[in-house]
């Protein structure tokens, strides 16, 4: 395998040339870029790399506990992070049904800011946890306004000492 000289890659595929079968990849393509350039809206004060750092953090601290509990997190999350809005993330939360009906409820009457980030950590293509940050709220603030438990068994333990 061909050694990749930049830190920070990203990975993804070709996709088959078989018409027949999308699913299929023809090989591996790294990608390994130099900047990144997002347009935000004016109202959005809170950039990604912030949120990055919070998510670093957080990553951290939920390898910590998968290693002292292998049996219960066999692998280590994946992130996906992304700006959304309020109504998005409601109508998200409505559709997928992952949530039991009083936390959806609840979440549903909270008020938010109108942008969010949204920190998702997967285990495969379940979502196990999501945080949500304020993304109109100044970068001194304290912009994580709360989370959201997907997974009804583990949240206990990694909240007890």
């Amino acid at each position: 395998e061909e050694e990749h000289t930049k830190t920070l890659t990203l990975r993804s595929c070709w996709p088959s040339t078989d018409k027949d079968d999308n699913s299929r990849c023809d090989g591996e393509v790294y990608f390994a870029p130099d900047e990144l350039i997002l347009p935000l809206y004016h109202k959005i004060r809170i950039g990604i790399i912030p949120i990055l750092d919070k998510v670093f953090y957080l990553d951290v601290g939920l390898e910590k506990f998968r290693h002292n509990n292998i049996d219960l997190l066999p692998e280590r999350f994946q992130w996906d992070v992304f700006l959304s809005s309020e109504s998005e993330l409601k109508k998200e939360l409505r559709q997928e049904g992952l949530l039991p009906e009083d936390a959806l409820y609840e979440i549903l009457q909270t008020p938010m800011p109108r942008f969010l980030w949204r920190a998702v950590a997967l285990r495969g293509e379940q979502k196990f946890l999501e945080f949500l940050y304020d993304a109109t709220d100044i970068e001194q603030g304290d912009y994580l306004i709360r989370h959201i438990e997907y997974d009804e068994t583990l949240p206990a333990q990694l909240t007890s000492p």
